[in-house]
């Protein structure tokens, strides 16, 4: 989820906060003045701060239960509890993915207006417990509920970030007390003061260190490093074949990463050779991908960051047009010619294949000197002799460098010792086979292509490939 959909969240839910908010004060003020001063002759002065502060408590609270609550149905996890310490932090390490990130830190920052605004509704608040406790209890009482009525995961993380998140909202909240009370005769000790800004502290030399060691790192973090090591304790492995124990060298390659600027030239380009335009008010970009439209939307591109990978689709050949049909039976030439009007080059030694109702795909798999082409691109062929769509995943990969890996036997070390990713695993892994070994390779978090070690074979009667990390 993007920023923006988030604030279009936000700014929704706002909304509905601002009419409750109105209407509290409106009972309130007609409780005040017609009941209380009227009726029961109060004398007590009407309570401005406090009533404003609860009206932004309210719409505080709506906000922050309409995005955790209402909003997260559709999420394939929810109702799930992970008890493990720290696994969204360890989540994100390893994939190192902006969105993943970007929940944590939205996590810490979501409860930021909880611990500034309390303390400003009543002085009970005003103690650092009793604010850390009251946002203890807000996101205990959030975590049970999405787990009750399956609205996302129970995880310590949230519980953990979004307590850090009250506690730098009330270090703000002694920050601006602290200035405000300087200009009275009893201004607020600022040894206090800067205690509360330990969590802020906290918090901006942790995510500084993770960037910055992760900055300063050759290579990025590969999807198939563990994340918590697997139970093997009951496990039976069986090893079907030989291992070297020999450390060797393998070359590393890079993908090409594409910026924003770049999708754009690429999708200019296609359409330019349609005879159109990109229709600029209709960009989509998104963490990983740019979208965009020609004029009059009859082209569609989607450009992925990492890979320059692009999926093309011709929507006037599938839409309402019943005189066009797959067309089977073409050779590899007239899809290579078609595909080449469009700018698309297929590598030299491509795998072809006729799937039929006028789908094709070329595969390829090749190390040719300095570079290392893999991947699949799959398109419709109509009969007006036409491509309609494609989805092109072949990316050329230029060596980096050669590196040292380790042996076999060490990759096996590793997997007996359970140090590999086993999200996939149903339940406890109660048996491993291996019957091969390869070297292989998995795209890491920088664009790199490192080698890994794929044992294949089976997981718990069903087949399976485990992968480890070949780099030393």
């Amino acid at each position: 989820m993007r920023v923006t959909d988030l604030i279009q969240i936000a700014e929704t839910y706002l909304r509905l906060g601002a009419a409750a908010a109105a209407l509290m004060i409106g009972i309130f003020c007609i409780g005040y003045f017609a009941v209380y001063k009227k009726l029961l002759h109060g004398t007590a002065t009407f309570p401005f701060k406090k009533l404003a502060a609860a009206a932004v408590l309210l719409c505080y609270f709506i906000i922050v239960l309409g995005a955790t609550m209402l909003d997260r149905a559709g999420m394939w996890e929810n109702g799930r509890i992970d008890l493990r310490p720290f696994i969204a932090y360890r989540k994100a390490w390893t994939d190192f993915s902006i969105r993943e990130w970007r929940n944590i830190i939205l996590n810490i920052f979501m409860f930021v207006p909880f611990g500034l605004l309390l303390p400003l509704y009543s002085r009970h608040w005003q103690r650092p417990v009793h604010t850390y406790l009251a946002g203890l209890a807000f996101t205990l009482c959030i975590e049970l509920a999405q787990l009750i009525f399956k609205r996302g995961i129970f995880e310590p993380d949230d519980i953990f970030n979004n307590l850090l998140g009250t506690m730098i909202g009330f270090g703000i909240y002694r920050l601006l007390h602290f200035w405000h009370s300087r200009r009275s005769s009893r201004p607020a000790s600022l040894s206090r003061m800067l205690v509360c800004q330990l969590p802020l502290v906290f918090t901006a030399a942790l995510f500084g260190t993770i960037f910055t060691i992760y900055h300063f790192k050759e290579y990025g973090n590969l999807p198939i490093q563990y994340i918590s090591r697997a139970d093997l304790s009951s496990a039976d492995i069986q090893l079907h074949t030989n291992l070297s124990e020999q450390e060797a060298a393998a070359p590393v390659y890079q993908m090409p990463i594409a910026d924003e600027s770049k999708t754009h030239d690429i999708a200019q380009s296609l359409f330019e050779k349609l005879g159109t335009q990109i229709d600029e008010t209709e960009n989509d970009i998104y963490d990983e991908t740019a979208i965009y439209w020609s004029i009059g939307r009859n082209y569609n591109i989607w450009i992925d960051f990492a890979g320059c990978t692009v999926n093309f689709t011709d929507f006037t050949q599938l839409i309402d047009n019943e005189d066009i049909t797959g067309e089977s039976g073409c050779s590899r030439d007239e899809i290579q010619s078609s595909l080449s009007q469009l700018g698309i080059q297929i590598p030299e030694g491509s795998f072809f294949e006729d799937t039929k109702e006028g789908s094709y795909v070329f595969t390829v798999e090749d190390a040719v000197q300095d570079s290392f082409c893999k991947g699949t691109l799959t398109c419709r062929f109509n009969s007006n002799h036409k491509i309609s769509s494609f989805d092109n995943k072949i990316i050329t990969y230029q060596k980096y460098k050669d590196c040292r890996i380790r042996s076999e036997q060490d990759a096996y070390d590793q997997l007996k010792k359970g140090n590999f990713r086993a999200d996939n695993s149903d339940g406890d892994i109660i048996s491993i086979v291996i019957d091969r070994v390869r070297l292989d390779y998995v795209a890491d978090s920088k664009g790199f292509y490192q080698p890994v070690y794929s044992f294949d074979g089976s997981v718990n009667d069903e087949e399976a490939s485990i992968q480890i990390p070949a780099v030393m």
